[in-house]
């Protein structure tokens, strides 16, 4: 479990880092240029998943192969279907669980995923799996401060100049797997929309826009490419979720441990 010792004693239960969003990536060994074709199928595989029925982009089949072309449009689980890949995503917001079972409702989800893809929408085959963790950790302070602060902890190189932004990744070599951590600042805005005419187009500045929360983000991205490059037995899904829930819990402090709500 996350130590909370670790954390700043001024934070406030409410500030504690969240899994704001989570993602499970199932790469094709290839590209199947006709899979807008197989959307019966795909209702086949995940409708039970996200109770809600699938639709198609009608991109053209020579467009950009990551275009999602069958979607499954569900409020906290979608389900998305590119000629490179299926993908389920999740999203957290404004949910009222424990980072234990954020954890474990994608945990659960994925490997019925992960399954029923293999089972019941084998495009082409399946190589490289992925889960990609996105955690929020609430703080006070300007994207400036932030990354000021987070300059000092994770960067040795000095210079005269003040720090205006960051972000910062690094990869690990974690068993048979990779981890990619991405961290910097995060802003969110709101843009108030009341009193604006329908059907007329407004110019609106984001940085005019209200800002509701700040503070710094992690992306620990979970995958088994070196299995693959390597000829060994990749690991499950529900290994990749073990692995960067291990790292999260055990490393969070190093990346979000210092900085001040």
């Amino acid at each position: 479990m996350v130590n909370e010792s670790c954390l700043p004693k001024i934070m406030s239960q409410k500030s504690m880092p969240q899994l704001v969003e989570a993602t499970c990536v199932l790469q094709f060994k290839g590209a199947e240029p006709k899979v807008r074709f197989m959307q019966q199928q795909a209702e086949a595989a995940f409708f039970d998943l996200v109770k809600v029925q699938s639709h198609s982009t009608n991109a053209p089949d020579g467009a950009d192969p990551n275009i999602p072309r069958i979607i499954f449009p569900a409020e906290r689980k979608r389900i998305l279907i590119s000629q490179m890949d299926c993908q389920m995503g999740f999203s957290f917001q404004g949910q009222a669980l424990s980072m234990q079972e954020r954890f474990d409702i994608v945990e659960k989800n994925s490997v019925i995923f992960d399954s029923a893809a293999r089972s019941k929408f084998d495009a082409c085959g399946y190589g490289v799996s992925a889960i990609i963790f996105h955690v929020n950790q609430p703080a006070a302070g300007t994207i400036e401060d932030l990354s000021a602060d987070l300059y000092s902890r994770l960067m040795s190189v000095s210079t005269e100049y003040p720090v205006a932004s960051l972000q910062a990744t690094v990869g690990y070599r974690v068993k048979d797997c990779f981890v990619t951590v991405t961290v910097g600042p995060f802003e969110e805005r709101q843009i108030d929309v009341k009193g604006l005419a329908p059907g007329v187009a407004h110019s609106i500045k984001v940085e005019d826009a209200r800002v509701v929360g700040q503070g710094v983000g992690l992306k620990i991205d979970v995958n088994n490419r070196p299995a693959f490059a390597e000829d060994k037995n990749p690991a499950s899904i529900s290994e990749l979720v073990s692995i960067g829930r291990a790292f999260f819990e055990q490393h969070m402090s190093d990346f979000l441990g210092r900085v001040e709500s």
